[in-house]
């Protein structure tokens, strides 16, 4: 971060003796504003031309230009994305389908009258630290309101419903009434999935994930695009744990057919699909709500989940905090016992004793694992199996 705003002072510098001023802009100066710190620097560059800011940059090291039209720069080794100010008019349904024109003389009004939200359309003069709030930012992040700066521009991107959601839950801030009113009457069904599931992952792992699906369930575009949605239990959600895990929770309460529908819906990779599912899976096992519950049956489910348990230590977590107390004692003794087993079984043990590989080998190493763990000896375990 020094790195980085070391070259952006001395590049906002140069800025100023070509004619121009640098502003930090959007997320960089909300965070500070609201007390937080933000790792992301995005800086833009009034009333100098496009040559001109390259070759400034170019001072500092190699210079990429992101996309052809967007007017965004990066420079090689330094993560500040240097942008000059863009009109941008909508022309059809998809999120690519706009006619963007660079402008760095459009004035501080126009750059800022595009932003989504007031909180993320205020400007600070890298140089003299002056704020430049056209729409009352300032004020909204007092108040704590998401609201938007333009009416008819916050209509033209309906990845920003989600994103108010989203900035709502993580920061504690309402959605203003009229904002609200817009957002749930704009169509989602054209957004690219990557995006949506892009904002989902922001609002399920940052600030309070348990009010960022509550809120989404009341917003009847986002239910109609997510349609999982109303089978769901936000509550067993929580800050602090990761995406697929809370993605897993949240659908320990809906039916297969429904999760498989939750899992599309919410995560876009299938390493991440598989770990809710087996989180899902985890605990609906150790839900069941048995009349007498037994140490061996706890030992069984540690056999049968144990991939997942070994590669989520907060699974212990997950037991302590949803489970009957006679079934979380059970669980953690059943830890005890396995890791505290001196016998270790797997694949290859079985197959050097005279077990071969079929259908039914999976369940006979589960099985002498289980045995193992309750401290049966070596030559039990092989008898059972091999009857």
């Amino acid at each position: 971060m020094n790195q980085e705003m070391t070259v952006v002072k001395k590049v906002a510098e140069q800025v100023n003796e070509a004619g121009g001023k640098m502003y930090f802009v959007g997320g960089f100066v909300r965070d500070r504003l609201i007390g937080k710190d933000s790792k992301d620097i995005d800086v833009e560059i009034h009333g100098i031309n496009e040559e001109q800011l390259v070759s400034i940059l170019s001072t500092h090291g190699g210079v990429d230009k992101v996309g052809e039209s967007f007017g965004v720069y990066l420079v090689k080794g330094i993560d500040v994305d240097f942008a000059l100010p863009r009109i941008e008019r909508q022309t059809g349904l998809l999120h690519t389908d706009f006619d963007v024109t660079i402008d760095p003389f459009i004035g501080t009004y126009g750059a800022s009258k595009r932003r989504d939200f007031t909180m993320n359309a205020i400007m600070e003069d890298v140089l003299t630290g002056e704020v430049v709030d056209h729409f009352g930012g300032q004020e909204d992040i007092r108040q704590h309101v998401i609201r938007f700066v333009d009416k008819e521009t916050f209509q033209e991107d309906a990845l920003r419903v989600l994103r108010a959601i989203q900035f709502s839950a993580r920061f504690g801030f309402s959605i203003d009434k009229e904002t609200r009113s817009v957002a749930e009457k704009m169509d989602l069904h054209h957004l690219a999935k990557e995006r949506v599931y892009e904002e989902i992952r922001k609002g399920m792992t940052k600030g309070s994930p348990a009010v960022f699906v509550a809120q989404l369930k009341t917003f009847p575009n986002i239910v109609h695009l997510l349609t999982s949605l109303n089978q769901v239990d936000g509550g067993l959600v929580k800050s602090g744990r990761t995406f697929a895990l809370n993605v897993g929770m949240m659908g320990t309460v809906v039916e297969e057919k429904d999760f498989n529908i939750l899992v599309t819906d919410f995560i876009q990779t299938k390493q991440e699909r598989k770990t809710a599912q087996a989180c899902r899976a985890f605990m609906r096992d150790m839900m069941t709500n048995w009349v007498v519950p037994i140490q061996v049956e706890f030992l069984e489910l540690i056999a049968i989940h144990r991939a997942f348990i070994e590669k989520h230590p907060e699974s212990n977590e997950l037991v302590d905090l949803y489970l009957p107390k006679e079934h979380a004692t059970l669980f953690h003794q059943g830890m005890v016992k396995k890791t505290d087993c001196s016998l270790q079984i797997d694949g290859n043990w079985l197959i050097e004793r005279g077990v071969n590989p079929s259908p039914a080998f999976a369940e006979t190493l589960r099985q002498a694992n289980v045995m193992a763990w309750n401290g049966e000896s070596e030559e039990t375990i092989l008898k059972s199996i091999m009857n």
